[in-house]
């Protein structure tokens, strides 16, 4: 049981973190101007868009709910 819960946990946070580092591209998207950047950018939301969603498969599969990046945290990123 407690291995489980610790997998769990660290679904969870895989999932806010890469939730987080999408909102935080998100924020500073547009004022890149390279574009070597932007398209590094777009290719490193795209990777946390991927692990975002492995981590809410394998949290479904196990019968958990994710828990979503709380408003205070959002704030706390900008």
């Amino acid at each position: 049981m407690v291995k489980e819960m610790n997998e769990i946990e660290m679904l969870n946070y895989i999932y806010q973190n890469s939730k987080i580092g999408i909102i935080n591209i998100d924020n500073i998207k547009e004022e890149i101007k390279n574009k070597n950047l932007q398209k590094s950018l777009k290719t490193q939301q795209n990777n946390y868009f991927e692990i975002c969603n492995e981590a809410t498969d394998l949290l479904f599969s196990a019968g958990k709910e994710r828990e979503e990046v709380s408003s205070i945290t959002k704030v706390m990123t900008y």
